[in-house]
């Protein structure tokens, strides 16, 4: 599947953090206050009567006061603590919608990039379920190909190119050998290993070979050999022929890289 770079600005930790609606150890502090000042006023004006005591009528007026500014203290802290509360909601909705349009925006280009893996030879299972190391590799052999394409001279080339397509869109790994101006036959494959390896005639330019192998790596094609055939002359020396040695099963693929710097090709002493 294909796998997204960690969405920035978003801080996992800080955004499952949740604040506390209020803060329970102040709303405890008045709640525990407020009866005791109370008590304490009720039984100052069992014992001291305002009417008839001096100290008594202040006792009950201080113990009013303390009660009605507690009380509008609580409300203030309470309304306060809502309106903190509020805001940090607001904050986390702010920064989850712009986590969620970072994400749209990273995700808005995959249905591109699966078309785009599929124009180059990619099947639709194989474009759809590209890792990013994959989509890397193409992308980069796709640079090559287009960079050894425009600096080619010259129009039709002599090079005939026999193809055994697995696992890919053939028609579109042909049309990429068609534009550099080989003359490609598509054959029905023989054999069950993935395709693997590009044989090459004689009389064939390097740079043929070059550009069949980008076109087969910019597809997915994990390419682990281009090689001269054993006896690549008479009618082979002109012909590419592209299909799967069994012998290279497991082998490293070849990089774009690898492909572009090839000057001597070696020969495969076990091909026919």
């Amino acid at each position: 599947m294909l796998h997204l770079s960690p969405i920035e600005g978003f801080d996992r930790k800080s955004f499952e953090a949740r604040p506390e609606r209020y803060r329970r150890s102040d709303m405890d502090s008045f709640i525990f206050i407020m009866p005791v000042v109370a008590m304490v006023v009720g039984l100052g004006a069992l014992f001291l009567d305002p009417k008839t005591t001096k100290f008594g009528f202040w006792v009950a007026l201080t113990g009013l006061f303390l009660i009605a500014g507690l009380t509008i203290a609580f409300n203030l802290k309470q309304s306060q603590d809502k309106e903190k509360a509020l805001q940090e909601s607001t904050e986390r909705e702010k920064k989850t919608t712009a986590i969620l349009l970072n994400l749209t925006e990273q995700t808005r280009p995959i249905p591109d990039l699966v078309a785009m893996l599929r124009g180059f030879g990619f099947s639709s299972q194989k474009a759809e379920t590209a890792t990013t190391a994959s989509v890397s590799r193409s992308i980069v052999a796709n640079r090559a190909y287009q960079g050894l394409l425009s600096a080619r001279t010259g129009g039709h080339s002599e090079t005939h190119v026999e193809y055994f397509p697995k696992d890919v869109d053939g028609e579109k790994v042909i049309a990429a050998m068609k534009e550099a101006g080989l003359n490609v036959v598509e054959k029905r494959p023989v054999r069950e290993e993935a395709t693997n390896a590009v044989w090459v005639g004689d009389d064939v330019p390097v740079d043929d070979a070059k550009l069949v192998g980008l076109a087969l790596l910019r597809a997915g094609v994990d390419v682990v050999a281009i090689r001269r055939f054993r006896d690549g002359g008479g009618i082979k020396s002109k012909l590419i022929q592209v299909g799967s040695d069994a012998a290279m099963v497991g082998s490293k693929p070849l990089t774009a890289a690898d492909v572009s710097v090839l000057a001597l090709l070696p020969r495969d002493p076990r091909s026919r």
